[in-house]
């Protein structure tokens, strides 16, 4: 390439350089801050005020008086009570009585006491240490102190204590009527046994004589 070539070329690279630097030097940008100016105006904001204890009537309320139809209206409730109230203190009297009677034929067969649990007795009885009831109802009681003491459960005033009695000693009566039946039970096999026996030893001597 000659030397007229290369500096053909030179000038056209020349011309394509463009100058970029148009900026001034002396203009600066100021940063712009985000916040702004406190306001000097404040409102005073004003104080709740607490509610105060709410006032009381002191009015006093009057008692509004029943009417007279409500009055007989629970006094004919109250007399048909009682007189279910009677009613049923004279059923109670004869169940009472009829188990009394039964109770009696059944236990003295098979035993002239039954123990009662001391524990489920009334605190009224004080300190208790024994306790058996006999087959005519009556409910035997061995204080701390040695004292002895009879009570009549058929009483009106020990229905409540009869009833205790009777469902703590149900369970052991009913051991008692089973003790007894299997006390049979054995005596019959045993005596069946036996009786077979001999009855076959007669007839071999019967053969014999």
């Amino acid at each position: 390439m000659s030397q007229d070539d290369s500096q053909g070329s030179q000038e056209e690279e020349g011309t394509d350089i463009v100058d970029v630097s148009g900026s001034d030097e002396g203009e600066s940008l100021e940063p712009i801050s985000d916040t702004q100016p406190e306001s000097e105006d404040r409102v005073d904001e004003a104080p709740h005020e607490m509610p105060g204890p709410a006032v009381q009537s002191s009015v006093p309320r009057v008692a509004v008086p029943a009417s007279p139809d409500a009055v007989v209206e629970t006094l004919r409730r109250l007399r048909e009570d009682v007189g279910q109230i009677s009613e049923l203190s004279s059923e109670e009297g004869s169940i009472v009585a009829a188990f009394s009677l039964a109770f009696l034929k059944l236990m003295e067969p098979l035993t002239k006491a039954l123990p009662v649990d001391a524990g489920v007795l009334p605190l009224e009885l004080g300190a208790v240490e024994k306790a058996n009831v006999l087959p005519k109802g009556d409910l035997v009681v061995l204080h701390r102190d040695g004292r002895m003491e009879s009570v009549d459960l058929t009483d009106v005033e020990n229905r409540d204590l009869l009833v205790t009695v009777v469902s703590d000693a149900m369970p052991r009566f009913n051991a008692l009527v089973a003790q007894r039946r299997s006390k049979i039970e054995n005596r019959i096999n045993f005596l069946s046994s036996v009786t077979k026996e001999l009855q076959s030893i007669a007839d071999s001597l019967v053969e014999v004589g």
